[in-house]
Formats: C-alpha cells, structure tokens, sequence
C-alpha cells in the first residue's frame, strides 16, 4: 500500500510500486521522496511525499512512528490470543512459560479469570468489548476478549493486597457498566487468583463452574466468586443417582414434579423468607391463612410436612 502526501501522478505511482519491490528502505527521484514503513522485515506501507529539504527526513521518522504502531498493535493481538489459548487449556504448562517470555508476560504477580455472559442477544457482540476493553483492556493492564456466543473473559492482573470483596466490586462495576451502557443485562463470575500464567486455565474452568452453580442456587446474585459458593458447590457434586434417591426418600407420594407453578414459587419464597410465614405472606402480597393453606397443599401432594422443613 501507497500513501502519498499530495495527488499522485501515474509515474509517482509506477516508481513506487518498483521501490516497493526493491531492496532499499528510502529511495529519491528528484523531488519525489519514497520511504518504506517495515515491520520484522516485511513492507507494509510505502510512504510518498514531494519537495526538496527536509522531505525525506520528514517521511522517515514518520515511518518510525508507523512501524511502532503496527508492531504496538500486532503485540497486542499476539498476546490477546496467547492469553485467551492459555485461558482455554489449549497449550500445554511447558509452552505457556516459554512463549510469557517472549511476549514479556510477567510471571511474578497473580491473575484471576472473570467469566462475563450477557442474557439476551444485544445485536451486535462487538459493543461489549468495544464499551469494556477501554476500562479493562491491556492498556489498564488486561486481558479481554470473546470466547462465544454472549461470552467474554476479563483476565484481571491484581493488585497488591486485593481480596475476593474487592474482586466483587469489579465484578459489580463491569455489570454496571454492561447495564447502563451495553444496555443489556450481565451476570458474572471469577475464579481464584493464580501466580503461574498456567494456572489460568484452572481459574477460568472455576468461574465457568461458579456461573452454572450461580444460575442454580444465586439466580438473584449478578456476581458470583468461585471461593464463595458454600452449599451450592457441596450440593452441585453430588451424584445424581444419590439425589434422585434423595427426593425420593423426602418426597414419598409425588415427586416435585407434580406440583403447579404456584405451589413451587410459594415453597421458594417460604425458603428464601428463611421459613417465616409473616414474610412469606407479604412478598406473596397473600393472607396468612391462604398461605398456610398453599404450604399445606404442597405438602399433602408431596408427602410431607412443611412445619418439618
């Protein structure tokens, strides 16, 4: 490709595209001044320019500068997907170390892996990163990018002294931002930080663990952290035979299939109200009475006793 600094003629073109294919960096031809812009050795632009003085001095450092911004750029997408290859396992622990230090990764501080999943389809995908990577891209120190469809990995370098609280309030800040920015609706988690660039891989595998236990057991929570699961992870483990075997134990008529929509948002609110009827009642905009009586429903159909929940 040819830049000229003023109209070029079809002479100034056919020099060009000959010093282009030659072996020298700069070249002149009277007033025409032509300057090569490489990178590792490749030509990428040719630069051209008219006058006498300081013409070709000028395009020269000009050429500088373009070649520090195409090296800039392409650094940065070579790290990006060498930090998103690492993310997703697909190097192996002896790779991941030899190819940091080419690209100058330090290996000393520790990272976490945010997972962020949007809940609707936005249109076009590319506005999330276009509205984050400014906050949180390399040049804050991060690593951002898509790995599917509604789903982006915020690799964050942490801060001295940064705890999960901490970790929580960025996780709060980017949902916010996706909200009232994005103009969609985010949820997201994050697991343990790791000091090895190959531990990221473990990291990102938690926070993906982190989303489906938090769709399951924090459907209200728009952040989830890997170290803060508690129940959830214990009951999400369990065998499923040994859970099927479980409801059946507790549910001895029917199983919690056979009860409507209602029963089920009344049992889940009862629960959520940490099993007081008071409050139950007054998120359900419902009378005691009419509660007591759903619950006692419930139970008949289940073959239990809400009283012994």
């Amino acid at each position: 490709m040819t830049a000229f600094t003023c109209p070029p003629g079809r002479e100034d073109t056919e020099r060009a595209e000959q010093f282009a294919a030659s072996g020298a960096d700069f070249q002149s031809f009277g007033e025409l001044c032509l300057v090569k812009v490489a990178d590792r050795g490749k030509t990428e632009f040719v630069l051209a320019g008219r006058g006498s003085g300081d013409v070709l001095t000028c395009l020269r450092l000009a050429a500088l500068q373009i070649s520090g911004l195409i090296r800039f750029q392409k650094d940065r997408f070579d790290r990006e997907n060498f930090i998103k290859r690492v993310v997703l396992g697909h190097l192996l622990p002896v790779d991941v170390d030899d190819q940091a230090k080419r690209f100058r990764l330090d290996g000393r501080v520790s990272r976490t892996v945010f997972l962020i999943e949007t809940r609707e389809d936005g249109g076009d995908s590319d506005v999330i990163l276009q509205i984050l990577r400014p906050l949180y891209g390399e040049t804050a120190g991060g690593f951002l990018f898509k790995t599917a469809h509604r789903k982006y990995v915020y690799v964050r370098t942490m801060r001295e002294g940064e705890s999960t609280e901490g970790l929580e309030e960025i996780g709060r800040n980017i949902v916010d931002v996706i909200n009232t920015e994005g103009m969609q609706d985010a949820c997201l988690s994050f697991g343990t930080p790791t000091k090895k660039l190959s531990g990221l891989s473990e990291s990102y595998r938690e926070a993906c663990l982190a989303m489906r236990i938090g769709r399951i057991f924090s459907r209200e929570s728009h952040v989830v952290a890997y170290d803060r699961l508690g129940m959830g992870r214990l009951i999400y483990s369990l065998p499923m035979p040994l859970c099927r075997k479980f409801l059946d134990e507790v549910f001895a008529c029917a199983g919690p299939d056979e009860l409507d929509e209602e029963a089920l948002m009344t049992i889940r609110q009862f629960f959520d109200d940490s099993l007081n009827i008071a409050e139950t009642a007054r998120h359900l905009y419902i009378h005691r009475n009419t509660l007591v009586y759903r619950l006692g429903q419930a139970a008949e159909t289940a073959g239990t006793e809400y009283q012994k929940f």
